[in-house]
Formats: structure tokens, C-alpha cells, sequence
């Protein structure tokens, strides 16, 4: 489907990100503990072009949780 919007989770790949996180906090994980994770291993993989908003998508998951580091940052 693509982007359908212009708010960060109206796209398919951030919402893809979203749906992970939310998944391992489901299963009992932090959101510190998921955040690595989901760096190990995303839904669409970091080598396309897909990685750019899947990392944006990260950062708003970690601002959100006041766990926004320097290295997601940068």
C-alpha cells in the first residue's frame, strides 16, 4: 500500500516498526529491551529504502519512551 499520509505512522514500513515493538511489549519486554531487538532485526531489513523510515520510525518509538540515545539519534 505505500505511505498513506504524511503523519509518521501513516506508512506502511513505520507501521510495520510500530506493530514489532508493540508485539515484544506484548510479549514482556521493555521498550529498552525491544528497541535493540528491533535494530537486530527489522521488518524490511536496513540495506533499501526502506531503512530511512524505519529508523525514523525507531527514533519516534524511543522519543516516545523517553529512550531516545544518541546512536538512534545520529
Amino acid at each position: 500500500m505505500g505511505a498513506w499520509g504524511n503523519g509518521v505512522w501513516q506508512d506502511d514500513v513505520a507501521h510495520d516498526m510500530l506493530l514489532m515493538f508493540d508485539d515484544l511489549l506484548e510479549t514482556g519486554a521493555t521498550p529498552a529491551e525491544a528497541i535493540p531487538l528491533v535494530i537486530l532485526d527489522p521488518p524490511y531489513g536496513w540495506g533499501d529504502d526502506d531503512g530511512p523510515v524505519q529508523i525514523l520510525a525507531l527514533a519516534a518509538l524511543a522519543l516516545k519512551y523517553g529512550i531516545l540515545t544518541s546512536v538512534i539519534r545520529s
